[in-house]
This record gives structure tokens, sequence and C-alpha cells, in this order.
């Protein structure tokens, strides 16, 4: 089983970059993962490959987490016991329950979960299947600490 790369470059308003990759279950495409990505972020989705690039617009928002240090860290597991983890950053607040935890029923966190399950895979090709939760991180925190 073959499995496809893609890289997402986030950018922010203070001019922050964040690049981050995942592998595709065989014969998916990032499509709607990036659609829906883009509507949960503040920053924007500046540069989406896996083949033909797709290239983002959106301005920079200023809300809560506005910044590509900010991250909300999505969490699944495959069939075959390996991990898969999707990336955010600057993501949309409405996303976290109060400790910080994503809402799975939150409508954007929600269609994240479902399109990582549609789309993403580990690098054998063993696709996500369990949503295992995921919680707000930054990697100012991460690296400062």
């Amino acid at each position: 089983m073959t499995s496809d790369r893609v890289i997402w470059e986030f950018t922010d308003g203070s001019g922050g970059f964040l690049r981050s990759s995942n592998w595709l279950q065989a014969g998916q495409t990032p499509t709607t993962l990036a659609t829906d990505a883009q509507a949960s972020n503040n920053g924007n989705l500046l540069y989406v490959t896996s083949g033909t690039p797709t290239v983002g617009t959106q301005t920079p928002g200023s809300a809560l987490y506005p910044l590509v240090r900010d991250l909300a860290q999505f969490n699944f597991s495959t069939g075959a016991g390996t991990r898969v983890v999707f990336v955010l950053p600057a993501p949309l607040s409405t996303m976290f329950n109060t400790d910080g935890t994503i809402n799975p029923a939150d409508p954007n966190a929600a269609a994240i979960i479902a399109d990582c399950l549609a789309t993403l895979s580990d690098s054998s090709g063993n696709a996500a299947s369990i949503y295992q939760g995921g919680f707000k991180a930054s990697r100012s925190t991460e690296q400062n600490g």
C-alpha cells in the first residue's frame, strides 16, 4: 500500500510560519480537509501540496489564538495501533472545552475529525480510524518549557 505525503504551510498576521505534514490514505486528496482547516483557524493556510498545490488567500485574523504557534493537536490511532497526528495552527477558540481539550461536538472540530478519518494514514498506509482526543498546545510553551 502506498501513501502520499501532504505538506501544510500556515502563516499568521505577525509573519509567523508553520510547516507540518501528514500521510494520506491511498487514493485520497486533502481537498476537503484543507477547506475545513482553513475555516477552523485564524491564520492562512498559505499552501497545501500533495501533487498539485493549493494556494490559500485568507487574511490572517486577530482572534483569541491568532498565531501559528498556538495549536490544536488532533490525535488518531490506526487499526495497526500506530498514531496519526494532525496539527492545526491558529485554531478557533470555539473548538476547545474550558480545560483546553478539543470539543469533538464543535462543528469545526467535528469537520476536521471526519476529514482526518477519511484521508489521513500513517507512513505504511494504515488509515486513521479512531479519534483519540486532542488539546490546545503552544509551540512557545514547548520551546520555552
